[in-house]
């Protein structure tokens, strides 16, 4: 899911990509953020990790991506939100062997979208 346009004019000519990757509790949410980040897929990894920004030369236009890990915990239901108000895209993750987190998505976290969507000119579902 994505705006129409995910990028931000920066000084230079430049432009970003902030990447908000949501789920549910042990769904891979900052596995796939290091994979992503190294090209290699870790044994352990903390349950949230702090902004990664991808490098830059694994991209041909060079644009500068951060991705940001979230918590599934209720209690950082707020800086989720401002998250998302932030996001230039956001990633869902699941849990293929807990159809449950599946439910989930449907249940929470696309409702948490709805709410910022007001933030959003579009969103892309598949």
């Amino acid at each position: 899911m994505a705006k129409a346009s995910a990028t931000n004019a920066t000084p230079g000519g430049k432009t970003r990509v902030r990447i908000v990757v949501c789920g549910g509790k042990g769904t891979g949410k900052s596995s796939l953020i290091v994979t992503a980040a190294t090209d290699s897929f870790p044994a352990n990894v903390p349950p949230v990790l702090p902004p990664t920004r991808l490098p830059e030369e694994f991209y041909p236009d060079r644009v500068p991506i951060t991705i940001i890990d979230t918590s599934s915990s209720t209690e950082d239901r707020g800086r989720l939100s401002e998250e998302l108000r932030r996001a230039d895209a956001v990633v869902l993750t699941y849990a293929c062997d807990r159809p449950e987190t599946l439910e989930e998505l449907s249940e929470l976290w696309l409702n948490s979208l709805t709410i910022s969507l007001e933030y959003w000119s579009s969103l892309v579902a598949s």
